[in-house]
């Protein structure tokens, strides 16, 4: 068993990462994909006095998406 320690710290950062930029997001919502020419875009949408607003995040991953999912407060 060959153990491939860069691999492991790729992943940690990644993670690391991925959990920095959740605690950037401005405010609670719920995750919403949205498609945008050839790509995939993650906003969150949530409803402010009464108007449905949309905040970007990031293109979209799954990863992320799963991240969003599991931390909407």
């Amino acid at each position: 068993m060959v153990i491939n320690y860069n691999e492991i710290q790729k992943l940690l950062r990644s993670r690391t990462d991925l959990h920095a930029r959740l605690d950037l997001i401005p405010y609670d919502g719920t995750p919403k994909i949205k498609d945008r020419g050839v790509g995939k875009y993650l906003y969150v949408r949530k409803c402010v006095a009464g108007k449905l607003t949309s905040t970007y995040v990031r293109v979209y991953t799954e990863e992320l998406y799963n991240l969003l999912l599991r931390n909407t407060r």
